[in-house]
């Protein structure tokens, strides 16, 4: 399994052309990637964020909380 930074999940949804960026397309091409929980709070919290981004958001593998985390 592979995490993401915001930063990283945030230069995708912009379309932006990097080298973190390609790794991440590869890793949900691979299914591979996981969403920390606090990645998925983090893009949440945009205004602008629209449904359709939230659907995908939520559609990838989430990392399981741990009780005390």
């Amino acid at each position: 399994m592979i995490g993401v930074d915001t930063s990283s999940f945030v230069a995708y949804l912009q379309g932006e052309e990097a080298e973190d960026v390609d790794l991440l397309r590869q890793a949900i091409r691979d299914e591979t990637l996981i969403m920390p929980p606090f990645l998925v709070t983090e893009l949440f919290s945009a205004r602008n964020l629209s449904n359709e981004v939230k659907t995908v958001i939520l559609d990838l593998p989430q990392m399981p909380m741990k009780p005390g985390f």
